[in-house]
């Protein structure tokens, strides 16, 4: 069976009445969950991964026993939500062609999520509601994930929503270099590196710094609860992807901006 892990997100004045099926393949394992609302505007995530490799075959027919045990409808779901890259290609073009199949088959909306950002947000509300944090507004946000070879995916933003980098490709070099310059130009500020498929153990002995956090991803199980909240938003804002044009988000050109220097 499959790894499982299941947790309660209050969302307050939702109308959101019906589940919402949502699936990341970008990850090192790929992952799918439902969104189950009740009556008191508690929207209860419940989160399964797989190993990516065997997605492929597996994906569809847990996703139907996970459905049965929790008694959920598949033609009564409000929108199917996917996150469509940067990362893992196999693990993507499996899950995005899944979910775009069944939005067709089921004539169900499809909300398209960043996946970087979808990971930052995860580790950053676990981080919030599991660790007694002190955070500040100028404090920098990263998440990263493994690209090609000796490269990976970075996004980036500040505490307080500022988006610094929107999934950019690097190489570890550029990287570190783009690290340094976040760390130099929010001089009391941390930087937060949330860091997917081992990325921490091959970065993390390149940079070096008092104030750079690795968080890695794979040294505890995230309950999803950014990728829910945000899930709920697209849909209750009505923000739908035309599932017949939807793509994987493959980026190769890395821009970076820094914050603004604090006066």
């Amino acid at each position: 069976m499959v790894d499982t892990h299941a947790c309660s997100l209050i969302l307050k004045n939702t109308s959101l009445s019906s589940p919402i099926l949502f699936l990341e393949g970008a990850r090192a394992d790929t992952c799918f969950g439902f969104l189950l609302p009740d009556a008191h505007a508690c929207v209860r995530v419940l989160t399964y991964r797989i190993p990516s490799k065997k997605a492929a075959e597996c994906l569809a027919s847990y996703i139907a026993q996970v459905a049965q045990t929790e008694n959920v409808v598949l033609q009564e779901l409000a929108a199917i939500a996917c996150g469509i890259g940067p990362g893992s290609f196999t693990g993507l073009r499996v899950v995005m062609s899944f979910a775009k199949g069944l939005a067709i088959f089921l004539k169900k909306p499809l909300l398209a999520l960043s996946s970087l950002q979808m990971m930052l947000e995860d580790m950053r509300m676990y981080q919030k509601n599991n660790v007694n944090l002190t955070i500040q507004s100028q404090d920098i946000w990263v998440s990263v994930i493994v690209a090609f070879a000796k490269q990976v995916y970075a996004y980036a933003q500040t505490e307080s929503g500022t988006m610094l980098v929107q999934a950019q490709c690097y190489s570890y070099q550029d990287f570190v270099g783009a690290l340094h310059q976040w760390l130099d130009s929010a001089p009391l500020a941390c930087v937060r590196v949330v860091a997917d498929n081992g990325v921490a153990e091959v970065l993390r002995p390149l940079c070096v710094h008092p104030r750079l956090i690795w968080l890695d991803m794979n040294a505890a199980f995230i309950d999803a609860a950014g990728f829910a909240t945000h899930a709920v938003q697209a849909y209750l804002a009505g923000e739908y992807a035309d599932p017949y044009q939807l793509v994987p988000n493959y980026i190769k050109d890395a821009q970076i901006t820094v914050p603004c220097p604090r006066t």
